[in-house]
């Protein structure tokens, strides 16, 4: 299901506010925050947005043609900290794709707890993406909603380029 502001749920909620569409990507463990329970979409009032989660998790493959069909105004890319190799794969995938995004890291706490550190803000920095923290706690998802609003409001900028070879730059300067 795709939620494009149509569905009943953003259009009753709607009433006078700013409506953000996130497509959310990546890797969230079982029975994290943002797992949407079998749902495919989620609705959250916040000041003066209305944002409409819609769930896009699964194979890496699909991800990209999924982004482009629903035209997110941001996307969250969510990582498993204790998971980086696997879940920043789709994330280099997003640096190309020229959207807002959000990285999200989650299981941060754990993967603390075995020792291991991650500049995630610097890490986010170098991609271009704005990076936080995912936990349990309210004040994380507030934090999160936070940086969502704060993403829309910018404009969408290339941050990083990703060399491909000559060839293939030269393809993509043609078509751009």
């Amino acid at each position: 299901m795709n939620c494009n502001f149509n569905c009943s749920e953003c259009e009753l909620a709607a009433k006078g506010n700013k409506r953000i569409l996130v497509d959310v990507i990546g890797h969230e463990p079982e029975g994290g925050m943002l797992s949407f329970s079998g749902l495919h979409h989620l609705t959250v009032e916040f000041g003066e947005y209305l944002i409409c989660f819609v769930n896009h998790c699964g194979e890496d493959v699909h991800i990209g043609r999924k982004i482009i069909s629903t035209k997110p105004a941001v996307v969250l890319d969510v990582i498993d900290s204790m998971s980086l190799q696997n879940s920043l794969r789709l994330t280099s995938r997003l640096i190309d794709m020229d959207y807002r995004a959000v990285l999200a890291f989650s299981a941060y706490d754990r993967m603390l707890a075995t020792g291991h550190s991650l500049d995630y803000e610097t890490l986010g920095e170098m991609m271009g993406f704005a990076s936080t923290v995912l936990d349990a706690s309210e004040e994380s998802f507030s934090r999160l909603l936070s940086l969502i609003v704060e993403t829309y409001r910018q404009p969408v900028k290339k941050h990083v380029h990703v060399p491909y070879g000559q060839d293939v730059d030269k393809a993509i300067e043609k078509n751009d």
